[in-house]
């Protein structure tokens, strides 16, 4: 007669090797879908050219951390819907946009930084999105200010996910499958759209805050990057605005 610990022991070797070959199956039933990943890779390329070519070197170690873990939670969500975990990948995705608001929020507050680490200083979202909304280089232009709101937008849709308020975001779709990995085509789509949202108007944030490090002939190379993610129709006004030329690939 075995006991419940072998019974369980037993389960968890059948699960490690059914989740695994789900994972596979999965991965490869969302193979058509490959190219609006590959549009999702060029759109994470952005968050890395602005990292290296603005990020370092231009505040303190820790609110540089910031940024790098909201590029890794962009990978993260990337490789979660390449696999079919999708509400998981939405779940990253919002990290991302709260590590990106944090790590410019402490690059100009070092001193709250300090109590960050010290675990005596915390900011909520809407707190986040008030500060920004009234920075010097936002309050008083449109597309700034319209990009804060499509990613508060963003994060409300995020938010549904991550806190499971919504059917239409659950991986299990009856009362006797556990569904780690989805095969559903139409479900990278959905997912791509948020993706393409929120990296596109964080895009629009930080041409914002650093315009004047792309201004002129200045890192052409970052301004190639990013005119991959804006569209175009919103160059011109960019340009009248900040004075960022972006640079067609």
């Amino acid at each position: 007669m075995t006991t419940l610990r072998e019974e369980i022991a037993g389960n968890f070797k059948a699960f490690e090797a059914d989740w695994s070959n789900d994972l596979l199956a999965a991965k490869a039933d969302l193979s058509p879908a490959l190219s609006k990943f590959e549009q999702s890779y060029v759109r994470i390329s952005s968050i890395q050219a602005w990292r290296v070519s603005v990020i370092l070197g231009n505040g303190c170690d820790g609110a540089e951390a910031f940024f790098f873990e909201a590029q890794n939670d962009l990978l993260t969500s990337h490789c979660l819907a390449r696999c079919g975990s999708f509400r998981q990948a939405l779940k990253a995705l919002r990290s991302a946009i709260e590590n990106t608001f944090f790590s410019l929020f402490y690059m100009d507050h070092l001193v709250e930084l300090q109590k960050w680490e010290l675990g005596r200083h915390k900011l909520g979202f809407t707190e986040l999105c008030a500060y920004f909304e009234s920075h010097p280089a936002i309050y008083d232009h449109a597309i700034a200010l319209s990009c804060i709101e499509a990613i508060k937008g963003e994060y409300a849709t995020l938010s549904k996910a991550v806190h499971g308020s919504a059917k239409v975001f659950r991986m299990t779709q009856n009362l006797t499958e556990i569904r780690l990995w989805g095969n559903d085509i139409p479900s990278v789509g959905k997912w791509a759209t948020r993706e393409k949202a929120v990296i596109q108007n964080l895009n629009l944030l930080l041409l914002h805050m650093f315009a004047e490090k792309l201004q002129g002939a200045f890192n052409r190379n970052l301004r190639e990057s990013v005119g991959l993610i804006i569209p175009k129709s919103q160059w011109v006004e960019l340009k009248q605005s900040i004075n960022v030329t972006l640079v067609a690939s």
